[in-house]
């Protein structure tokens, strides 16, 4: 008997033992999950616990305060913004990594408020321009080559987990989710944002000028004029890109000592360095 696995993107079929439970015959799948991306049914059981991780999250972050359902139509004039949940598995079968995200579904088509909100992205030569700093003596500024001094240079690249949710609301924006069915008080209460929110509209534009605000005003770099993606600290020499939640920074020195400027004991909770 043969049969396998076949997945998205892959040429072929991924072989498996006799042993293993195809997701029909296996009581934790139900299909009442699927995965957002691929539509691959989904593990009802995992599933539940990363909706519950995300959800623990927006209670510890603080990303929104429980409301009386009826507040959102008396200080807005409408119901609270519909929300949906997505979830993927960014693992394989074999080692499942299932991630759960709550998207609030605040349509453009539904906006009568003619707000419009923008949210700056770096052209490619925001990068290159990096790239050749890091490859090329411009005036006093030499690049170290040599892996032994502390003072060598080094493309540090940093991902931010959750970016919108680290980026607050002015205070007087008023915007209410409907809470999930997950929580106990979906029935007679919503949320009103404190933090952005995947799905609203102002959520790109909120964290550019949260991660902008901090590295101009707090660290002290200068942002560019031809892109605002693009900040330079001249007593540092560090020149940094920013594209969404994904920083590329050249400095001279260790990596570390970068990630406590740019973050520590700051509103930023998590980062992954690949280099």
């Amino acid at each position: 008997k043969i049969r396998g696995i076949h997945r998205v993107g892959e040429v072929g079929l991924h072989a498996v033992c006799d042993e293993d439970v195809a997701p029909e015959m296996d009581e934790r799948y139900t299909g009442k999950y699927r995965d957002g991306i691929s539509g691959q049914v989904l593990r009802d059981d995992l599933v539940d616990e990363a909706r519950q991780k995300e959800l623990r999250y927006f209670c510890d972050k603080g990303v929104w305060v429980k409301r009386p359902k009826n507040e959102a139509r008396q200080r807005t004039g409408k119901g609270p913004i519909s929300v949906r949940w997505i979830d993927v598995n960014t693992g394989d079968d074999l080692n499942p990594r299932y991630r759960s995200r709550l998207v609030a579904r605040q349509l453009k088509a539904h906006d009568k408020s003619g707000a419009s909100f923008f949210a700056p992205t770096p052209q490619l030569d925001a990068l290159r321009t990096v790239l050749s700093l890091a490859a090329t003596a411009v005036g006093d500024r030499c690049p170290c080559y040599d892996p032994r001094p502390r003072q060598r240079t080094q493309i540090s690249l940093m991902y931010i987990s959750r970016p919108y949710s680290n980026a607050t609301l002015d205070p007087g924006d008023l915007t209410y989710v409907q809470l999930p069915e997950e929580d106990k008080d979906c029935e007679s209460k919503c949320g009103r944002l404190v933090r952005h929110m995947y799905g609203t509209r102002a959520a790109a534009d909120g964290w550019q000028e949260e991660y902008s605000t901090f590295l101009v005003e707090t660290l002290k770099f200068a942002q560019g004029t031809a892109s605002p993606c693009v900040f330079r600290h001249s007593t540092r020499q560090m020149v940094m890109t920013v594209h969404g939640d994904d920083f590329t920074a050249l400095l001279a020195g260790k990596i570390e000592p970068l990630v406590e400027v740019l973050f520590a004991g700051k509103r930023i909770i998590a980062f992954t360095i690949f280099g």
